[in-house]
């Protein structure tokens, strides 16, 4: 039988296993940027600014409806 300190590590590792399995999930359900900027992000030289204008947007996004729910939940 496993001792309790070996227990609670395989408990730990288990979550831990977990959160990586569903990290994919997780970042898809991020917000993005417009249509130009990721088409932007996926030609070739250019992409990297593409895809900087993108993860801009996307945390524009991000922060608008972060305000909107902080001042619904204000009211």
């Amino acid at each position: 039988m496993l001792g309790r300190g070996a227990a609670r590590a395989g408990q730990t590792l288990w979550r831990l296993a977990r959160t990586f399995l569903e990290l994919p999930h997780l970042l898809d359900e991020r917000p993005r940027g417009g249509f130009l900027s990721r088409t932007l992000a996926k030609v070739p030289v250019v992409g990297v600014a593409g895809g900087w204008l993108d993860e801009r947007g996307g945390i524009r996004k991000a922060a608008r409806e972060t305000g909107e729910l902080l001042q619904a939940r204000a009211a």
